[in-house]
This record gives C-alpha cells, sequence and structure tokens, in this order.
C-alpha cells in the first residue's frame, strides 16, 4: 500500500485512490468498530464458508493495523531524499530497480523502530478479540473474576501481556539505539 501511493503520474491515480481510501478508512475507524463490523457483521450476512469469529476478529486487527503500517512505511519511503533515485537513475537503474535496491533498504532502516511499536501495540490489541466472544486471557480473566469476584485473573492476565510483550519491546529498544548510534556516527 505505501509504495501504491507513492506512485506518480495520472494512469495511477485509480491505483493511488483505492490505496489512499484503504488507509483514510481504516486508519480513521476504530479497532473495536472494526472488529465488530468483521466478528459479528460478516456472519450476519449468511455466507456460505464464512470462517470462524476468530479468524475475523484476527483479520479485522490485520487490516486495520495494515493501514496504520503503510502509512509508517510511506513516510520511510518519502523520507529518503529524491538524489538518492536520482542517483540511482544516472547508474542505468530503471525506477523499480532504484526502489528496489535504493529507497526502500534505506526506508526500512528508517521505519524499523516504530514498525516494532506498532507490533508490540497490535499485541496488546488482540485483546480486543474477545468482545467478539472467543475465549482469550482477557475473557478468561473476565470469567473468573465474575464467579469470584476477585480481581486476580485480571492481573494474571496483564503479566501474561506483559511476558509476551517484553521480548519485543527489548528489541525495540536495542534497534532504536542502534539506528540512533549509525545516525549519530554519520554527522
Amino acid at each position: 500500500m505505501a509504495v501504491l501511493r507513492t506512485l506518480r503520474g495520472p494512469v495511477f491515480f485509480p491505483v493511488r485512490a483505492i490505496a489512499t481510501g484503504y488507509t483514510y478508512t481504516f486508519r480513521g475507524l476504530p479497532l473495536i468498530i472494526t472488529i465488530y463490523l468483521f466478528a459479528f457483521g460478516l456472519p450476519g450476512l449468511r455466507l456460505q464458508g464464512t470462517p470462524d469469529v476468530l479468524v475475523l476478529g484476527g483479520a479485522a486487527i490485520v487490516i486495520t493495523y495494515g493501514s496504520y503500517l503503510a502509512e509508517v512505511f510511506r513516510a520511510g519511503i518519502e523520507s529518503v531524499h529524491p538524489s538518492q533515485v536520482a542517483a540511482a537513475r544516472s547508474l542505468g537503474l530503471s525506477y523499480r530497480q532504484a526502489m528496489r535496491h535504493v529507497v526502500l533498504p534505506q526506508a526500512v532502516r528508517r521505519v524499523a523502530p516504530p514498525l516494532l511499536n506498532d507490533v508490540v501495540s497490535m499485541q496488546k490489541d488482540v485483546g480486543l478479540i474477545s468482545l467478539a466472544g472467543p475465549i482469550d486471557a482477557i475473557r478468561s480473566a473476565q470469567i473468573g473474576q465474575a464467579g469470584s469476584a476477585n480481581f486476580t485473573p485480571y492481573v494474571v492476565a496483564a503479566v501474561l501481556f506483559i511476558l509476551l510483550a517484553l521480548p519485543l519491546i527489548v528489541i525495540t529498544d536495542r534497534v532504536t539505539l542502534r539506528a540512533a548510534r549509525a545516525q549519530n556516527a554519520g554527522t
């Protein structure tokens, strides 16, 4: 989606419009509404072969976070100075080759820390699927709390989410520190 939004020229207008519509729609729509639309709305259509609610909830998260990630990548692509593309083109690379070998590697390096932060956020938002019915850590905690009026199951669920997120947080911090060191070494 990010690359599609950066294509220039009138012939690519329909592609840019669809990619822009996707990112604007799913970045503007709250995740909980997207989950409800997918988990309750699609089965409500009674279509043959509709997947399980858990799959539909996962699809809602993927589509929503995909729009955020597309914008992060687009920002990374646009942060690469145009002279990089011009230099690649002067070496005889086509636009596609310049994007593949020059622009995208630089963009990926620049957006790695924000991408990892988005992955940590997405991992936590997976718990929202429990609102559609599947039993996960949050729903189990809710069931346990309702039976005993004890909030300890929520603490256990919170600890589980922290333990799952901790490795990604450490990786994010290391990548961010490494990128900062590399940038400071270059100046």
